[in-house]
């Protein structure tokens, strides 16, 4: 694949690094979508499908919506909104233009409102949809009208224009319609700074409007009339061609989608005056190429947005794509790089070899990759806020305790912790898996949800793996060469593989999911928690240990490895009288055959019911102080016995495992 990226090739065999300010040009990327196939699909990135792709949207989280046009479902229309998140997953959220939804024309625009779906459509109606796709009005529309783009200000107060009828106009948080400022000409995009200023593509007369709070309106760029792609000083010299989506960055900067041109424009501010360049596309060409610049071609740029690092999201229309603009800068590097410069943008790291290590203590504003070899940086490098280190094929290093930066892979990558100060994973997204190695016998943590947005799953390899209230993906976590893993009110969302020597403690926690797979011995060491997995091969044999008297609860229901199905329960002393119940429903267990406990051991009750009972089974013998209860239709057969030792008991009503966890 072609490389679109400003390099700088280090010299390390002389024990040079670089340590320079660096600024790229834009790159442009398609992050989902096919410009030779229109569709409604969903998917990852570029196998999801759209078709002409509207104004697009983007919230506090980084999630885009995009509401898609022009597709028929048997007799009649209908317009999904369509959601991409993060990581690049794409999906409807709602399908719109059903007589039951109320909206029979394409929705123009889209964003979230309070919780909920605030979308306009061509007919000129505004209304919210709920998280059941019923939609109700907050502004009827009419033929004439046409609710092009709208922004909500932080009072939740609706600003929206309308193309059809030539001006801007307001909804107020308690739902009053009224005419904001009138005498536009076919105004499209709208935004908003933090002053409360609003700006507008009017693309009538090809100029971009400022709209101060006071309703004080002044031509910031473009000529009145005049179409064309000049770059240059916004009030003199810039010309557009249907200018249309319009966004506005941290630094004031607007970004402008000129349709006409099939360009994206900047409008960078000079204290309140703008100058304008145009920094991605190819004015008079159309097109669908990637690329740096002039190289990248659009056809029919029509919504955009920008999120809090400064990524520019477009919706190429007629491409049916969405497309995506950054800086950014290829650091190639081989072992013994040291990196620092700070950076406007995006880094890319790619060593020499998968071993090759780069030092990295700089900074970058927007998010760093590491495609090839290793970059080691302490847990608190200045990565922006938000950002994520991409791990496509190259690790990450951690040399100090602390939070580590967020994680995305779309391959698999390794996070290999150097330090004995504890590690907290925060982020992780993707779909490759992460590798957790260690040199040392290292603690890495999880303390918030991690289950979201991963597909790949983790494989800790060594050292501790603790779960402090947070959840691990909803994939594979594998326990391996006698990892411990810890879950203190935390717990594992997917199915869990202990291999050799592993250890699973539950100290107040949890363990939930669909599969629980071991390769020889493990071990559970539950202290006030509990463990369950439904449905699972458990294979013998298992250890039981670090009981004490709390109330103690471990539970699954496995398919036996000799094809016998059956289930056990234990559980520490519990005098509760809820009888042997589950979601309150009698237990029933099936026969038990062979040979699956040779010994009790622990502080821990034990029993089973129906069938053959006992059958071949070797003498059990209780310990001192602990209980045992056999329920339902038990037998002694083949010899079996069971031996109490001193202050044990028979069956006793036990708290098995609680519905509702």
């Amino acid at each position: 694949m072609k490389k679109y990226f400003t390099k700088w090739s280090m010299a390390i065999a002389l024990g040079l690094g670089l340590s320079t300010n660096l600024a790229a040009s834009y790159q442009v990327e398609t992050i989902a979508g096919s410009s030779s196939d229109a569709d409604d699909v969903d998917g990852r990135g570029n196998a999801a499908r759209f078709s002409l792709p509207q104004m697009l949207s983007i919230d506090s989280s980084g999630n885009l919506y995009v509401p898609d046009v022009n597709r028929s479902l048997s007799w009649e229309q209908y317009y999904p909104i369509r959601k991409i998140t993060t990581s690049g997953s794409v999906y409807n959220v709602s399908t719109l233009g059903y007589v039951s939804h109320g909206l029979d024309f394409p929705a123009t625009t889209t964003t979230l409102y309070k919780g909920n779906i605030l979308v306009a459509d061509s007919f000129g109606s505004i209304g919210i949809i709920d998280e059941h796709g019923n939609k109700a009005d907050i502004r009827s529309g009419s033929w004439g009208y046409n609710a092009a783009n709208f922004v909500v200000d932080a009072g939740d107060n609706i600003y929206f224009t309308d193309s059809g009828q030539n001006y801007v106009g307001l909804i107020t948080s308690t739902g009053a319609v009224s005419t904001f400022v009138n005498g536009l000409n076919a105004p499209q995009g709208i935004t908003m700074d933090t002053f409360g200023n609003l700006y507008v593509t009017n693309s009538g007369d090809n100029t971009i409007k400022k709209i101060t709070p006071t309703v004080t309106i002044s031509t910031i760029a473009g000529i009145s009339g005049s179409s064309g792609s000049v770059d240059g000083d916004g009030l003199t010299a810039a010309t557009f061609n249907n200018p249309l989506g319009i966004a506005i960055d941290a630094s004031g900067n607007l970004y402008v989608a000129d349709q006409g041109n099939n360009t994206i424009r900047k409008l960078t501010n000079n204290a309140g005056t703008y100058s304008v360049s145009t920094i991605a596309g190819l004015a008079g060409s159309s097109g669908s190429s990637d690329g740096i610049g002039s190289a990248a071609r659009f056809n029919a740029p029509t919504g955009l947005a920008v999120d809090v690092l400064g990524y520019i999201y477009v919706s190429d229309t007629n491409n049916n794509t969405i497309r995506k603009l950054f800086c950014s800068v290829e650091v190639d590097f081989t072992t013994g790089a040291h990196f620092s410069g700070p950076v406007t943008g995006e880094i890319k790291f790619v060593g020499n070899d998968s071993d090759a290590v780069c030092t990295f203590d700089g900074s970058a504003t927007q998010n760093v990759q590491v495609t090839k070899g290793k970059i080691s940086m302490s847990s608190s490098a200045p990565i922006a806020t938000g950002a994520y280190m991409h791990l496509n094929g190259g690790n990450l290093i951690v040399t100090t305790g602390g939070n580590v930066a967020s994680l995305a892979m779309d391959q698999d990558g390794a996070l290999e912790v150097q330090t004995t100060d504890a590690v907290n994973l925060t982020h992780l997204i993707g779909s490759g898996e992460l590798a957790i190695e260690s040199v040392v016998n290292s603690l890495v943590t999880v303390t918030t949800d991690l289950s979201a947005e991963t597909a790949g799953g983790i494989n800790v390899n060594h050292g501790e793996f603790h779960v402090n209230n947070g959840k691990t993906p909803v994939a594979p976590l594998k326990i391996a060469n006698g990892v411990d893993l810890r879950l203190t009110s935390g717990q594992v969302s997917s199915s869990l593989t202990v291999d050799t020597g592993g250890v699973v403690a539950v100290d107040a926690g949890k363990k939930v999911g669909a599969a629980l797979v071991e390769t020889t011995t493990y071990s559970f060491d539950v202290d006030d928690g509990y463990f369950k997995s439904g449905s699972d091969v458990l294979p013998w044999p298992v250890n039981l240990t670090g009981f004490n008297s709390g109330p103690n609860d471990i539970a699954w229901a496995p398919v036996h490895p000799w094809n016998t199905s059956w289930a056990s329960w234990w559980s520490t002393n519990d005098t509760t009288d809820q009888g042997l119940t589950y979601g309150g429903v009698p237990l029933t267990f099936w026969n038990i055959t062979g040979d699956p406990l040779a010994a009790i051991t622990g502080n821990f009750v034990y029993f089973f019911t129906d069938g053959d009972g006992l059958a071949a089974h070797p003498t059990i013998s209780v310990p001192t102080d602990n209980d045992v209860a056999l329920v339902g239709d038990v037998g002694m057969q083949g010899g079996s016995s069971i031996n109490l030792g001193a202050g044990a008991t028979w069956a006793r009503n036990i708290t098995v495992f609680p519905a509702t966890a």
